[in-house]
This record gives C-alpha cells, sequence and structure tokens, in this order.
C-alpha cells in the first residue's frame, strides 16, 4: 500500500492466544507507523479480539480494536471480521480520518479476509 513496510515484532512469549502483543513498526509515504497490539480475548478456533495499546500511529485512525468470530454452520464456517476505531489526536490526522478513515478500515478488513482465503486456499 503506497509504498508501505512495516515490520513486526512478536513482544510476547507466545505466537498467539491471550495477552499475545505484537508491534507493528514501519512507514507509509515517509510516514512513521508505530503500533502495538494485544490480544484481549481468546476462544480458540472460534473467537480472537485484539486491540491497540499506548499511543499508536496509524496515520489515518487512532486507536482501534479488531475482531474475527469462526462459527460453525452446515458443514461450513462463517467468519465475521470486524473493527472499531478513535480518530487519531493531531488536527492532521483528524481531516485524514474525516476523508479516508472509514475506507481504510474497510480495505485493511478486504485484504485481511482476502489474505486469509488465499492462504485457506494454498492448503487444500
Amino acid at each position: 500500500m503506497m509504498g508501505t513496510h512495516l515490520e513486526l515484532q512478536l513482544l510476547s512469549k507466545n505466537f498467539s492466544g491471550p495477552e499475545t502483543s505484537y508491534r507493528y513498526i514501519g512507514k507509509v509515504m515517509g510516514m512513521t507507523i508505530d503500533f502495538t497490539v494485544v490480544v484481549t480475548r481468546w476462544i480458540q478456533n472460534m473467537e480472537k479480539i485484539w486491540e491497540t495499546i499506548g499511543h499508536p500511529k496509524v496515520i489515518v485512525i487512532g486507536w482501534f480494536r479488531m475482531f474475527l468470530k469462526l462459527t460453525p454452520k452446515n458443514g461450513n464456517t462463517s467468519v465475521e471480521l470486524g473493527i472499531s476505531y478513535e480518530k487519531p489526536k493531531s488536527f492532521f490526522g483528524k481531516i485524514l480520518c474525516f476523508f479516508f478513515g472509514s475506507w481504510y478500515a474497510k480495505w485493511c478488513l478486504k485484504n485481511m479476509l482476502n489474505d486469509a482465503k488465499k492462504n485457506l486456499e494454498m492448503k487444500n
């Protein structure tokens, strides 16, 4: 996305599960992105909720919480993915969020679902 390169750092001992935390750091169009997320709810193979902690630098949005819920349905699995977010604290960030926040959130969710679908198709 527009020259984005994010480095992912595992901050916890475990790669998944409750209290797992990651830090994402990088740049997009020369602007720094730096945020840490922690898993706040985890039901293995069913539900995951994670959110930013501290003072996230995400440019277009501020604090956010995401969720992923899997529900078995007639031999298949229904997937629900969502995001809640706040406006950034900076004036510039608030302007960007006004124009691009909703678009950015939808873009993130769409890409996450497409990546998950590709991974599942590669395993079959």
